[in-house]
């Protein structure tokens, strides 16, 4: 069940990211939290987890914010700029 919750708060961040606009440096800042909290009570695996969920969201967030997918690229076809043959 852990990578789920990974997968979730990371899923999550990505589109909280794209909600919300918010600046890099209040991220960094509020990364800073769920880091230390995982450290401190890195023997605790219910907040360690829930510490390191904290962290993949904003880092999803933080990515979505700083690394937007490109305007022109609405399938995988743009990405490879050749068609996709099966």
């Amino acid at each position: 069940m852990t990578l789920v919750y990974l997968a979730a708060a990371f899923v999550t961040g990505i589109w909280l990211g794209s909600v919300l606009a918010v600046p890099g440096e209040i991220l960094l800042l509020a990364l800073a939290v769920p880091a230390v909290a995982a450290l401190l009570w890195r023997r605790d695996a219910r907040v360690r987890l829930g510490a390191i969920c904290a962290l993949f969201l904003l880092l999803a967030a933080c990515r979505r914010g700083h690394f937007p997918p490109p305007a022109r690229c609405a399938t995988i076809y743009g990405y490879r700029e050749q068609p996709t043959h099966w």
